[in-house]
């Protein structure tokens, strides 16, 4: 994790306990200041496409694995589009690509 202060013009790197192993690359990700929190949703570990949520809390410096506990998650995937609907408390995620499909879906 690295974080920018745009009024510092400085860059900053973290090193959060906690997260996936291996190269995590291609996963979409937003911000919801209603919780303070950055959420990541799959891309690619190592060489295969994830479908893991991740939280991370700056306050903690730590990522936290989610595990929703109703709906269907979006299937396996990367290069994802993603937006956070702050009135909803809601992560959507459109398309994607799964190593040999794209998509063309949308999840909240």
């Amino acid at each position: 994790v690295a974080v920018a202060e745009g009024l510092a013009d400085t860059w900053y790197q973290l090193s959060p306990t906690g997260g996936l192993s291996g190269s995590h690359i291609g996963g979409v990700s937003v911000w919801s200041t209603a919780d303070n929190r950055m959420y990541v949703y799959g891309g690619h570990l190592d060489s295969s496409q994830i479908d893991t949520l991740m939280a991370y809390d700056p306050q903690a410096n730590e990522w936290t694995t989610i595990s929703p506990s109703s709906g269907t998650a979006p299937s396996k995937r990367a290069y994802s589009a993603g937006a956070w609907d702050e009135t909803n408390g809601r992560m959507w995620i459109f398309g994607g690509f799964n190593g040999s499909d794209y998509h063309n879906d949308l999840h909240y």
